[in-house]
C-alpha cells in the first residue's frame, strides 16, 4: 500500500476536506468513505498534480473499488490515485459528496 500524502478538495460550500491519497492498487478494509479516483501525473522537480476523474461515497470501500461501475471511463481516463476521506456515517458521506461535486465536473460522474 503505497501512500503518497494528502490533498485538500474545496467543496461549493467553500468547506475543505483533506483526502489520504494511496496508489491504484491499494487494498482497503470495509471502511465508509467519500472517495476521489485522480490520474496522477509527476511534474517538475517531484512535484505532482492530480486530475480528478470520478467522486463518490461507500459504505464499504473494500469492495465498491473492486469492479466499479465506470471502469471503462476511469481507465480511459488513466486512474491511478485515489484519494480517501473516511466517515462512517451515511448521510455525511452523501453530503460531502454532493458539495464536492457542486465545485467539481469528474468527466466519469457525467
Amino acid at each position: 500500500m503505497a501512500k503518497h500524502g494528502t490533498l485538500r478538495f474545496t467543496g461549493k460550500s467553500e468547506e475543505g476536506y483533506n483526502f489520504t491519497i494511496y496508489s491504484d492498487d491499494t487494498p482497503f478494509n470495509a471502511l465508509g468513505a467519500v472517495y476521489v479516483l485522480a490520474n496522477r501525473q509527476k511534474k517538475v522537480k517531484g512535484h505532482y498534480t492530480y486530475s480528478i476523474i470520478y467522486i463518490g461515497e461507500t459504505d464499504d470501500l473494500s469492495e465498491s473499488l473492486t469492479n466499479h461501475h465506470k471502469a471503462s471511463c476511469l481507465s480511459r481516463y488513466k486512474k491511478n490515485a485515489i484519494c480517501i476521506y473516511g466517515e462512517n456515517n451515511e448521510q455525511k458521506r452523501l453530503e460531502i459528496e454532493s458539495d464536492l461535486l457542486g465545485n467539481y465536473a469528474p468527466p466519469c460522474n457525467g
